[in-house]
């Protein structure tokens, strides 16, 4: 139970940096299923491999497949539990080294001042969880380069087609559920509002520019083309047809500044138009 439970939180900062998620019930899980495995699955997995020399596998493989059957049952009884595969923001590089330097900490120091590598791990946590939120994710490698962003604490909306594979992906980057836009209520462009109260127009047409420029409400317009076209009431417009050669998290501070960050941390800064080249 206590080797359990330190492999858990051990692996789960990397499992949240790699997949977005982490599973609550993986510990007790672990718990039923590691014995299960080692003391009743793997014996009779050799009693049917010897089987296989007297042709008698199909008596042994019936035993053998009724503990894989529980074993399959405990898995999905645990992936139906609340909580279960919760999807949570990644940390970044920095969080992670600082974690894992707590641990080496603990591991090379001798007590009490093992103690002190508590400190560098509860500085790593702080800094994951009061880290900065990316707005939204720019698939540059899909073929429609869709754009998503964060509607509220839990979902995300995609503007444009997204595949399966990215839509996996994305939720995952964003710790929160992807959504498809309904096309209908998109008159030249579509309003999106993200949680701070920021508004943009995405999906822009080329006969609704105008008219995003002149909603007073929308505060950045997002375009998937590029244009010479600036509103008149310097309105800031981007084009992220530029940044096509990978997937990006979307950055925006208060001055409707954009940074893009790919997934190996490298960070760069969005002009708006009509300039042709990144800041």
């Amino acid at each position: 139970m206590i080797t359990a439970c330190l492999a858990s939180l051990a692996t789960a900062p990397f499992t949240a940096q790699h997949f977005g998620s982490v599973t609550p019930w993986g510990i007790i899980a672990n718990i039923v299923a590691v014995p299960l495995t080692g003391l009743v699955i793997m014996p009779t997995g050799v009693v049917l491999a010897i089987s296989l020399t007297a042709g008698l596998e199909a008596f042994t493989g019936y035993f053998m497949a009724i503990p894989i059957g529980w074993l399959v049952g405990l898995a999905a009884f645990f992936a139906e539990l609340p909580g279960a595969g919760l999807l949570v923001r990644p940390p970044s590089f920095v969080v992670l080294a600082v974690l894992v330097s707590s641990v080496f900490a603990m591991w090379l120091l001798r007590w009490p001042f093992a103690a002190l590598g508590v400190v560098p791990a509860l500085f790593g946590v702080v800094l994951w969880m009061y880290a900065e939120d990316p707005m939204g994710v720019l698939l540059g490698m899909s073929r429609n380069k869709p754009l998503i962003f964060n509607k509220n604490e839990n979902q995300a909306m995609a503007y444009g087609h997204v595949s399966d594979f990215a839509r996996d992906l994305a939720s995952r980057r964003l710790g929160r559920h992807i959504i498809d836009y309904v096309p209908a209520d998109c008159a030249g462009y579509c309003r999106h509002q993200f949680p701070s109260g920021l508004q943009i127009a995405v999906r822009v047409t080329r006969r609704g520019l105008t008219p995003a420029c002149a909603d007073p409400d929308i505060d950045v317009i997002f375009l998937g083309w590029p244009t010479k076209q600036l509103c008149q009431n310097d309105k800031p417009i981007y084009n992220f047809k530029l940044a096509s050669d990978s997937n990006y998290l979307i950055f925006i501070n208060k001055n409707s500044d954009i940074r893009l960050v790919n997934s190996s941390g490298s960070s760069r800064q969005v002009c708006p138009a009509p300039q042709p080249l990144h800041c």
